[in-house]
């Protein structure tokens, strides 16, 4: 993966990250995309997949996601989906994910 590459994923995982809220009132667990309270929630894979129109570079943020400790797991949505885990576990994942492709960067 190519510097630009490697920046190009960053930014899509960050839009991701933005999709999802702040706080994590746009994260939602079982579903990719919902509407509540006029609100469009996410889970982390729907987040992802409505950052980006490029399937190689989704592929490329969903693999930097896999990268980093997901704590045995080996899907994205199974780690957003399990009942252990909470949006600041999910707003991490991502933001490890994001400082690792910072280091190959350098």
């Amino acid at each position: 993966m190519t510097k630009y590459t490697r920046k190009l994923t960053q930014n899509i995982l960050r839009r991701a990250l933005t999709k999802l809220g702040h706080n994590g009132e746009h994260w939602t667990k079982g579903t990719y995309h919902i509407v509540e309270d006029g609100l469009d929630k996410y889970c982390a894979v729907g987040a992802l997949s409505r950052s980006t129109t490029s399937s190689r570079l989704y592929n490329y943020a969903e693999s930097a996601l896999r990268r980093v400790d997901m704590k045995g797991y080996t899907s994205i949505l199974g780690y957003n989906d399990s009942a252990q885990h909470t949006f600041t576990d999910i707003r991490n994942l991502f933001n490890r994910a994001i400082k690792s492709l910072e280091k190959e960067i350098q």
